[in-house]
C-alpha cells in the first residue's frame, strides 16, 4: 500500500509541476488541438497495431495451426497500415488547402469599386525607420525588437521596445519603454519613451507575457508581436495582443477570436473582438492579427474548389509580395485603419487581380475585383519600372524599398523608396502610377501631399537666375581692383 501511495504522490506532484508550467507544453498540445489528425491518425495506426499482436497471441500453438493464421493477419495488417498510411499523407498534405476551402465558404467579402482615400502617409519604410531607432539607443544594457506601425496621438509610428540584451539581463530585466520613430517624416525624428512594465516579451521566465497569457487563455495562439498603443486618456502605453481561436473539427479553421491588454504594472484584461470599435485605446487603430487578413485572403482563391484551385485556376488570386510576409499594408485611410492585401492572378502576371481590405478593428472585409481593361500593375512590377527610370543609381549600393499602395482620387499608386544599403535615410521618394507605370521622383514631403492632396505633380516653384548688366559687371572689374591696389600697397608697405 505504501509503494502505490508513494506512486500517487509522485503522480500529483507531476501533474501540479505540469499545471505551473503548463504555458511551456503549449506549443506542442495547441499543435495537436488545431491538427487533431495529425494526432488521432497516429494512434488509430498504434492502436491498430497492438491488435494485431493480441490476435496473432491467440493464435493456436501448433505450428501447422499457427503459421497460415499468422501469415493471413500479417498480410491484413499490412494492407491496413498502407491504407492508414497513404489516407494521413493526403491529410496532411491537404489538411491546410481543405482549411482555407472551409474558411471560403463562410467569409464574405462586401464588393466596392473605388479605394479608401488615404488619410495619414507614411514616408519612412521600415529599414530606415529601424535604423533611426537603432542610433537613437544609448543604453549598452538594451537592444530594439521588432517594432509595429500604429497610430500614435494621429500620425504612423513605429514603436520598437527597448529589451534586455544579454543572457543574465534577459532573467533580471524588465522592459523600461520604447524607441519611437515618426513614420510620416523623411527626416530621422525619433523619441525615447520610460515606461516600465512588468510582463513584457523578450524577458523571463515568469515574467514574460506569453507565459502570463497563456495562463489566463490557453487553447488559443496569441499573434508573435505584441502591439503597443498609447491610451489616449491616461496618456499611458499598454500591450495588446491579439489571439487566434480555431473552429470545426477534425479540420480547423483559424478567426480572431479577441484581444488582450496588459497594463505596465501587470493587469490583464481579456476583450471581445467587438470591444475594439469602443475602446478609446484602440479605436482607429490597429488591433486585427494579420495574420486572420491574410489567411481570409488566401482563402478567396478556394471558393472555386479544390479542384479549381489544384489544376484548372479560374478566378484565382495569390498574394503579389517582394518578399513573403511584407503584406497585408497597414494603411490610414479616411475610412479608418484598413489592412490591404493586393493580388494578382495564378501564374507569372504581376498585373493587380483583387484587392483585400480589412478594417482593424471591425474586420468589415471587402474587395476590389479588376478585369484585364484596368491594366493595373502590381507592387513587384512597381519596382522593376522605379529601378529603368533611374539607370544612373549604383543598385549595389542603394536599393528600392518596400512599395506602399497610396490612394489620390480613386487612383492607386505605388510609393517607394530609394534607400542606400545602411539603410541610414531616404535619397529618393518615387511613386509609381500603377495604371499608366508612370514614375515620378518628389525632393520633399509636401510636394508628395500636394501631389496626394491633387492627383497631379506640383513642381516646386524655382526662379530662373538673371543675366548680369554691363554696368553690374564693370561695377564688379572695378571693385577687384581695388582689392588689388589695396593688397600691391599692404605688400610694399612690409
Amino acid at each position: 500500500m505504501l509503494k502505490y501511495y508513494k506512486t500517487y504522490l509522485i503522480l500529483l506532484a507531476l501533474i501540479v509541476l505540469i499545471w505551473i508550467f503548463r504555458p511551456w507544453f503549449h506549443g506542442s498540445l495547441i499543435g495537436i488541438y488545431k491538427h487533431p489528425l495529425t494526432f488521432i491518425i497516429p494512434v488509430f495506426i498504434i492502436v491498430y497495431l497492438i491488435l494485431f499482436v493480441i490476435r496473432v497471441k491467440k493464435v493456436s500453438l501448433k505450428q501447422s495451426e499457427k503459421s497460415p493464421i499468422v501469415a493471413k493477419s500479417v498480410g491484413r495488417f499490412m494492407s491496413g497500415f498502407v491504407c492508414l498510411s497513404i489516407l494521413s499523407m493526403i491529410i496532411f498534405s491537404t489538411e491546410s488547402d481543405i482549411s482555407h476551402f472551409i474558411n471560403s465558404k463562410e467569409i464574405n467579402f462586401t464588393s466596392i469599386t473605388t479605394l479608401p482615400e488615404i488619410d495619414k502617409l507614411r514616408l519612412l519604410p521600415k529599414q530606415v525607420a529601424t535604423r533611426y531607432g537603432a542610433d537613437s539607443l544609448q543604453n549598452p544594457q538594451e537592444y530594439l525588437g521588432d517594432s509595429q506601425i500604429v497610430m500614435v496621438d494621429g500620425k504612423q509610428e513605429r514603436v520598437f521596445p527597448r529589451l534586455p540584451d544579454g543572457g543574465i539581463l534577459y532573467f533580471i530585466k524588465k522592459l523600461n519603454g520604447f524607441v519611437t520613430v515618426d513614420a510620416s517624416k523623411l527626416d530621422k525624428k525619433a523619441e525615447i519613451i520610460d515606461q516600465e512594465f512588468k510582463y513584457s516579451e523578450g524577458v523571463g521566465v515568469f515574467d514574460n507575457i506569453y507565459y502570463q497569457l497563456y495562463k489566463q487563455k490557453y487553447w488559443v495562439d496569441f499573434v508573435d508581436q505584441p502591439i503597443y498603443l498609447k491610451d489616449p486618456q491616461t496618456q499611458k502605453w499598454l500591450t495588446v495582443v491579439p489571439y487566434i481561436k480555431y473552429k470545426h473539427f477534425p479540420i480547423r479553421t483559424p478567426y480572431w477570436g479577441g484581444f488582450m491588454t496588459i497594463t505596465s504594472d501587470g493587469m490583464i484584461t481579456d476583450y471581445a473582438p467587438e470591444a475594439a470599435q469602443t475602446l478609446p485605446l484602440t479605436i482607429g487603430n490597429r488591433v486585427q492579427p494579420k495574420e486572420i487578413a491574410r489567411f481570409y485572403a488566401e482563402s478567396y482563391g478556394y471558393r472555386n474548389g479544390l479542384l479549381n484551385y489544384w489544376f484548372i485556376h479560374k478566378d484565382q488570386p495569390e498574394i503579389d509580395e517582394v518578399n513573403y510576409g511584407d503584406q497585408p499594408f497597414h494603411i490610414s485611410t479616411q475610412e479608418g485603419y484598413k489592412q490591404f492585401v493586393v493580388t494578382r492572378p495564378v501564374g507569372g502576371s504581376y498585373g493587380i487581380f483583387k484587392i483585400f481590405i480589412f478594417d482593424t478593428t471591425t474586420a468589415k472585409a471587402e474587395i476590389i475585383e479588376y478585369d484585364q481593361s484596368s491594366l493595373l500593375t502590381g507592387p513587384v512590377a512597381a519596382l522593376d519600372y522605379a529601378q529603368k527610370e533611374f539607370p544612373e543609381i549604383d543598385y549595389n549600393n542603394f536599393f528600392l524599398d518596400e512599395p506602399r499602395p497610396i490612394t489620390s482620387k480613386g487612383r492607386l499608386y505605388w510609393l517607394i523608396s530609394i534607400v542606400g544599403s545602411n539603410s541610414a535615410g531616404i535619397a529618393k521618394n518615387v511613386v509609381v502610377d500603377a495604371q499608366t507605370t508612370k514614375v515620378t521622383s518628389f525632393q520633399n514631403k509636401q510636394e508628395i501631399e500636394d501631389f496626394i492632396n491633387s492627383g497631379k505633380v506640383i513642381a516646386t516653384p524655382t526662379t530662373e537666375p538673371t543675366k548680369p548688366t554691363t554696368a553690374d559687371i564693370e561695377t564688379k572689374i572695378k571693385a577687384i581692383q581695388d582689392q588689388l591696389e589695396q593688397l600691391k600697397s599692404s605688400i610694399q608697405g612690409l
